[in-house]
């Protein structure tokens, strides 16, 4: 494998791993504040 291809590769694996911590700390946020739970019991 090329390093072109190597560098490719990498860059696609650290724009995937970016795009999900980005979404898990947006769901994160969501999940903890109260007012986007409905129904929630004591917590």
């Amino acid at each position: 494998m090329s390093t072109s291809v190597l560098l490719g590769v990498a860059f696609a694996v650290f724009t995937l791993m970016i795009t999900g911590l980005a979404l898990t700390m947006r769901e994160f946020q969501q999940m903890e504040d109260p007012q986007s739970r409905k129904g929630s019991d004591t917590n």
